[in-house]
């Protein structure tokens, strides 16, 4: 009769996606390797923030192998493998991070205020991103239909100031602010309109006329 003995359990690498990977795709494909002596089969499973997911029982020894799952909603995601050979040894990976993020940046105008009268307008907003807590949006300024500024560096969910913007001609104009995430998520606020005017009221006396 024979017998094996095993204390030493299986090693699992993760492949792909690499950790702290930001996609849109709602279908990702986790990829990983389970290495073990002697055992040709391993078991493992597929945990998603903590809790199992999905198992396959035949896995083979120092092969790459791939689990995919669709209809992954917006978040962010902790994933491991974790796998047993024959004698019930277990061995896990390393967790990694997985962000999907289909969500646009919302962009609040916050000045001037729609219908605003100025001589010299200053340009205020906010560009919001939930799914991006801390880090920064990329945001151009457009002003009666072309960009006046571009690519500009936004801290996320802070309000934002722009004084380099082209001399306005008196009148009437229109202005806008669209924003986007690492992902080219893009997000484009509400029109606001507003009135340029420097000219100072003239004013004629019409009596009694001087030295009356």
């Amino acid at each position: 009769s024979i017998f094996t003995v095993d204390t030493v359990a299986p090693s699992v690498s993760l492949n792909s996606p690499v950790n702290q990977t930001n996609t849109t795709s709602a279908s990702n494909t986790f990829n990983f390797t389970a290495t073990d002596v002697p055992f040709s089969t391993l078991n493992c499973f597929l945990y998603i923030n903590g809790a199992p997911n999905t198992t396959n029982a035949s896995v083979s020894n120092n092969t790459a192998t791939t689990w995919t799952l669709t209809g992954m909603a917006n978040g962010v995601y902790s994933w491991n493998v974790s796998c047993a050979d024959a004698a019930s040894n277990t061995g896990g990976s390393a967790a990694r991070t997985l962000l999907i993020d289909t969500t646009a940046p919302t962009v609040t105008l916050n000045s001037p205020a729609n219908l605003t009268n100025t001589t010299s307008p200053t340009f205020n907003w906010t560009a919001a991103d939930t799914l991006l807590p801390a880090g920064t949006l990329t945001c151009n300024l457009t002003i009666d239909g072309s960009p006046n500024r571009s690519s500009l560096p936004v801290t996320n969910n802070t309000a934002y100031a722009n004084t380099s913007t082209s001399a306005f001609p008196d009148g009437t104009h229109n202005w806008s602010v669209t924003c986007w995430d690492g992902l080219s998520n893009t997000g484009t606020s509400a029109t606001s309109i507003f009135t340029v005017d420097t000219v100072a009221p003239s004013v004629s006396l019409n009596s009694p006329v001087n030295q009356t």
